[in-house]
């Protein structure tokens, strides 16, 4: 019952809002009031507690991502950062914790870009772009709330592999992702006080991101607001508290700059948002309509909406189909409903999802 009421309030929320970029404040305080309301699933949250790469070629789903560049610990790169050990590897890059020589032996993260995506840079990929944007906006604006809630970039250089040149990221080392915190909790159900702290340090972080700095978090492939993505500043810490940790929010190798290419297909398939689903054009408005996602599934455990084919009087739909259906069914009617109608008539797949007269 909870789970379904959150989930209707919630999309009804993310789609009248949704030609609004002022809706960061309303689904906070929409959170904050419904996580109020439901006293009886605060009272239930409140029971329970939380808890050497060689040069290959890398393929995930069977799509390739070029060699990595090799790594021991005790290596030097740049003449400066000495390899302590590998703090983790994705499709794209390999995370290694490394201490800075030239201070006082401080310790970084440095994120080793595949040769392809390092090549791919400022034309498909706009990674170094991104970070240099933040971390100047987040220097001539320490004043504007949401800049220590996003990754800051310490410095970046170029190493040479087998295959050719590596992009090299320094920034901060972090602590645990929101991802191995929410596995942590029974039902991967994570308590609303924390939950609540969670989503105002990240809709501080897109406040400053698309405000300040003019960038879309969201991305191709796996990349998007989701909890990998999302850390905890607690490296060095034993028993952090959570709830008084800063939240931050990392990974922005397929971010794109706001004035970048918005027309291709972009977000995991069951975090697309009405208009990338219906190929409108897309903006910072997708970072959004993800926060809500994310908000619903660490409140409940489980996503809030699924790919799953629907059959009709016509047949089986797609995934596609079932999956718009699925937030179409909550919409609502009314003139703000017909003004969203009008907005997804400009898709260039508004037609398989709708007839001729509008209608689904």
């Amino acid at each position: 019952m909870f789970a379904q009421r959150l989930k209707t309030v919630l999309v009804r929320n993310l789609c009248f809002c949704f030609r609004r970029l002022r809706f960061r404040r309303r689904i906070l305080l929409l959170l904050t009031s419904f996580a109020v309301a439901s006293g009886a699933f605060a009272l239930a949250m409140r029971n329970f507690s939380g808890p050497s790469v060689s040069v290959r070629e890398t393929r995930v789903g069977g799509k390739r991502y070029g060699p990595r560049k090799a790594c021991e610990p005790s290596d030097r790169l740049n003449g400066r950062y000495d390899i302590v050990e590998r703090l983790g590897s994705g499709q794209h890059s390999t995370v290694w914790l490394a201490t800075d020589t030239s201070g006082h032996g401080v310790q970084v993260a440095i994120k080793v870009l595949t040769n392809e995506v390092t090549a791919l840079q400022g034309t498909v990929a706009y990674e170094l772009d991104v970070l240099q944007r933040i971390r100047k906006a987040s220097q001539s604006s320490v004043e504007v709330a949401g800049f220590k809630q996003v990754l800051q970039l310490v410095d970046h250089f170029r190493v040479n592999g087998q295959y050719g040149d590596h992009l090299c990221l320094v920034t901060k080392v972090l602590g645990q992702d929101l991802l191995s915190v929410q596995r942590g909790y029974p039902g991967r159900r994570i308590p609303v006080p924390l939950v609540k702290h969670i989503a105002r340090h990240m809709l501080r972080a897109l406040a400053f991101v698309h405000d300040t700095c003019h960038v879309v978090h969201t991305g191709q492939f796996v990349m998007d607001i989701k909890q990998d993505n999302i850390l905890f500043d607690t490296y060095g810490i034993c028993a952090p508290d959570l709830v008084a940790a800063d939240v931050v929010l990392a990974d922005f190798d397929t971010a794109v700059p706001e004035d970048g290419d918005h027309q291709r297909l972009i977000q995991p398939e069951a975090l697309r948002s009405p208009e990338v689903i219906l190929g409108c054009s897309w903006g910072v408005k997708a970072d959004i309509w993800n926060m809500g996602c994310l908000i619903f599934e660490l409140l409940t455990g489980n996503p809030l909406f699924s790919r799953k084919p629907a059959r009709t009087s016509t047949g089986e739909s797609t995934p596609e189909q079932g999956h718009f259906a699925a937030i179409y069914a909550i919409l609502g009617q009314g003139e703000d409903f017909t003004k969203l109608i009008q907005f997804f008539y400009s898709g260039s797949n508004f037609h398989e999802f709708f007839d001729i007269q509008g209608k689904r």
